[in-house]
């Protein structure tokens, strides 16, 4: 079996948010959620992700701000 990945997930909705942890969870992966693009940033600083599922529209940051910001911290970074 594989190993689980470690997923930081990133939507301002609580619910929306809470069922993608669920349906991830459920498939064996370990989710860490963020509700903004700078809590990301900081558990992202502070972690080691497999993988980054972001939410697009936020209000504070868009989701390809934040995709470019951990790109430039970790090149190979995964940023859904």
């Amino acid at each position: 079996m594989n190993r689980p990945n470690c997923i930081l997930l990133v939507d301002d909705e609580a619910q929306v948010r809470a069922a993608l942890a669920m349906m991830l969870g459920l498939d064996g992966h370990r989710v860490t959620e963020a509700e903004n693009a700078q809590e990301a940033l900081r558990l992202f600083s502070s972690g080691q992700f497999d993988m980054v599922i972001t939410d697009f529209a936020m209000p504070d940051m868009k989701g390809n701000e934040l995709a470019a910001r951990i790109k430039r911290l970790s090149p190979s970074q995964k940023v859904v």
